[in-house]
């Protein structure tokens, strides 16, 4: 019974600060956050999704404080912040750990299309736009390119697609950061090999409470949670290098221009092999 009360009181000292689970879309969001979520002493708070649908870190900043009237400890708040110099400060000045996840962006823009163009009610509020291209190779290569505004710049609208640079170019800061307030992994360290996913998961559970007793036992439950498809409602399939099954030379080609192979490098991924570095 006292070891068991003793364990209890180390699993949940030491989560003294709000979560943030932020990412660029179609990162592996809810894997993230249904990991945290596994974690004792963790709670679901409000979503921050509609934090990128401006450029301007104010802007941003005003619609995150509008949406969060308190932190509380241990409460995880989920969503795709851009970096903005205001919103990394205010977040630092709250104490808020933030745990930023982000994938290959070859297959972000595959995962993308296939979420947007899904057979589900009610549709994504780009459906319409995407209806609109000819075939998904046309939409693929949309998600790579831009499309309308947004081909120049980073602009989210129901009739623009930035390009798939300007989106990994407005949050790279934060993997850059990556200090003792913000912990930034990558899809695939989650979805390897068994264990080395758990030995990231150990990482992030230390990340989040140092106090916390870790085992076999925690791990798995915690990294079955995180892949379980029925609680997720954008989980597709979560695999790597998807973009190999549906990219056309086109497509490499359109990426390799845009996003050019120095950025892809800078952020872990390159062109051989399996595709990452």
């Amino acid at each position: 019974m006292f070891l068991k009360k003793l364990h209890r009181f180390l699993s949940h000292r030491g989560i003294v600060e709000p979560i943030l689970v932020n990412s660029i879309p179609k990162s592996g969001t809810f894997l993230l956050r249904n990991i945290v979520l596994s974690i004792p002493g963790t709670h679901p708070d409000v979503d921050l999704s509609l934090a990128n649908e401006t450029t301007n870190g104010g802007e941003c900043l005003d619609y995150i404080r509008q949406r969060i009237v308190q932190f509380s400890p241990g409460h995880v708040y989920t969503g795709h912040v851009p970096y903005f110099p205001e919103v990394s400060s205010w977040l630092q000045e709250n104490k808020v750990k933030q745990l930023f996840i982000y994938r290959d962006p070859r297959d972000v823009t595959v995962s993308l299309y296939h979420y947007i163009m899904r057979n589900k009610t009610p549709r994504h509020a780009y459906y319409s736009m995407y209806s609109n291209f000819e075939s998904d190779n046309e939409r693929l290569l949309m998600a790579i390119t831009g499309f309308g505004d947004g081909k120049n710049k980073f602009k989210v609208s129901n009739n623009s697609i930035p390009p798939i640079r300007l989106v990994y170019q407005s949050y790279l800061p934060w993997v850059k950061k990556n200090s003792a307030d913000c912990f930034a992994l990558r899809f695939e360290d989650l979805v390897g090999a068994e264990e080395e996913c758990k030995r990231k998961i150990e990482e992030v559970v230390r990340f989040i409470n140092p106090y916390i007793l870790i085992n076999d036992n925690l791990l798995q439950n915690i990294r079955t949670r995180g892949m379980d498809p029925s609680i997720s409602h954008t989980f597709r399939k979560g695999v790597i290098n998807s973009w190999k099954d549906e990219y056309t030379q086109e497509h490499i080609t359109a990426f390799r221009t845009s996003f050019d192979d120095s950025l892809l490098n800078e952020i872990g991924y390159d062109w051989n092999g399996n595709g990452n570095i």
